[in-house]
């Protein structure tokens, strides 16, 4: 993806959007949890 084309990501209503806001909000819990790894999370 170009730089220019990072512009043109648009989400065509807030739910589409969740899966993002998910991923973020799971990825900064992460990094402020020291203990925290895939194995607890996903029980592998």
């Amino acid at each position: 993806m170009d730089k220019d084309d990072q512009n043109d990501i648009v989400f065509k209503s807030p739910e589409s959007l969740q899966q993002v806001v998910n991923v973020i909000n799971e990825a900064a819990f992460a990094l402020n949890d020291k203990d925290r790894t895939i194995e607890k999370k996903y029980n592998l």
